[in-house]
């Protein structure tokens, strides 16, 4: 989490308690909305709750709010920690390994995070260098987990848009970011 996130008052009890309710589950998220410098509303995420449905929203982008977990212990004895050579993706491998390992994911249906989404927010996840470590590393874990071909054709396009300049990017952010 950054230092202008919000959790929600509740949000570490309710995911702990959900923790101890389903040992079955490695790491846990939750719905989040995004906010802008000032506090101000802009939208409302809702990301899939079931193992299965974040599997396979895994497949073509990262399942979960990263500022918006908590995870047990056996995540990074079994998975791995974050790595260090990668550039703004530590957190996409990090649920690729976990998945490697067969550890299962949840979100929990609740709005627990305000994640602020910032000025510079389109900038730090975009430029030809950021776009091409995404590229790279999303083939990397595809190829890892032997997920279908199409997979490959998601990275390489969304590694395509983070190229992008940040105008544009930022368009095909808020356009496609309907879930």
């Amino acid at each position: 989490m950054n230092a202008d996130d919000i959790s929600m008052p509740t949000r570490f009890e309710k995911q702990r308690n959900f923790l101890c309710e389903n040992p079955d589950i490695s790491v846990v998220g939750c719905w989040y909305q995004e906010i802008d410098e000032s506090g101000k509303h802009l939208a409302d995420r809702r990301l899939p709750g079931e193992h299965e449905a974040l599997k396979k929203l895994y497949y073509i982008k990262t399942p979960f709010a990263h500022p918006s977990v908590m995870y047990r212990r056996n995540l990074i004895e079994r998975a791995g920690f974050y790595p260090t050579d990668t550039v703004l993706m530590e957190d996409n491998v990090l649920w690729g390994n976990a998945l490697k390992a067969e550890l299962r994911f949840a979100n929990i249906p609740e709005y627990l995070l305000k994640f602020r989404r910032g000025k510079d927010f389109y900038r730090r996840r975009s430029g030809i260098r950021y776009g091409w470590n995404f590229i790279i590393t999303r083939f990397n874990i595809n190829k890892s987990l032997h997920l279908p071909v199409y997979t490959y054709c998601f990275s390489f396009l969304i590694g395509v848009i983070k190229m992008m300049p940040t105008f544009m990017l930022r368009y095909i952010y808020i356009a496609t970011r309907r879930y």
